[in-house]
């Protein structure tokens, strides 16, 4: 019984079949979501992504990202009366790679990770427009990110969720008065659809 578990292993090392999609294939992905900051409000993102199969399970890429998120507060306590204290908006523009570890023979559905690497910028502002003065610029807050995630693809449509790493940040009036530092970075889940990018097809390994 031994012996024959060990063939098999054999054979299974030296002949696999596998799946993997089509090299040098371009792909665009569109993809727009759900953001959630780490220390102000919640919002929207949207993720713009040309991206490159270099292998059969191997994509690289450039995503343009951003987010906008807002912290809101209601001191009376009724229904229309909410009030913005804070808006943050991200902007990224980050190198990819993403890896497909599963997929199933014949099947839509392929499961990837992924993680990017590049230039953020971030403005965290008080929004009291009373005390706003047109003649000045927000200043932002610019550096070395990142990002990792993990998801799914089915057919032409990706689910993913994120996790947007940002350098620290100021937290400002609207004439760019500071008020403390604040921990940048968000979390996010977007849908989407991609264009291009290929087939699915079985490949045939030997070693």
């Amino acid at each position: 019984m031994k012996k024959l578990v060990v063939l098999l292993l054999l054979i299974a090392g030296c002949y696999t079949q596998v799946t993997a999609q089509e090299k040098e294939k371009f792909r665009f992905d569109i993809r727009l979501g759900y953001a959630a900051g780490n220390e102000y409000g919640d919002g929207v993102l949207f993720n713009l992504e040309p991206k490159w199969s270099i292998d059969e399970k191997i994509n690289v890429g450039f995503r343009i990202g951003g987010a906008a998120l807002a912290e809101l507060t209601n001191p009376s306590n009724e229904i229309d009366a909410f009030e913005t204290d804070v808006v943050t908006v991200y902007g990224s523009y980050l190198g990819t790679i993403d890896y497909y570890f599963y997929h199933k023979d014949g099947s839509p559905f392929a499961v990837f990770g992924g993680a990017g690497i590049g230039y953020v910028s971030s403005a965290n502002v008080i929004a009291d427009f009373d005390e706003y003065d047109d003649a000045n610029n927000i200043e932002t807050d610019n550096g070395l990110g990142g990002m990792l995630r993990v998801g799914f693809d089915y057919f032409k449509f990706r689910l993913a969720a994120e996790y947007n790493f940002a350098p620290e940040g100021q937290l400002r009036d609207l004439n760019n008065n500071e008020f403390g530092a604040v921990k940048n970075g968000y979390f996010g889940v977007s849908l989407g659809f991609y264009f291009g990018g290929g087939k699915w097809k079985n490949v045939t390994v030997q070693e």
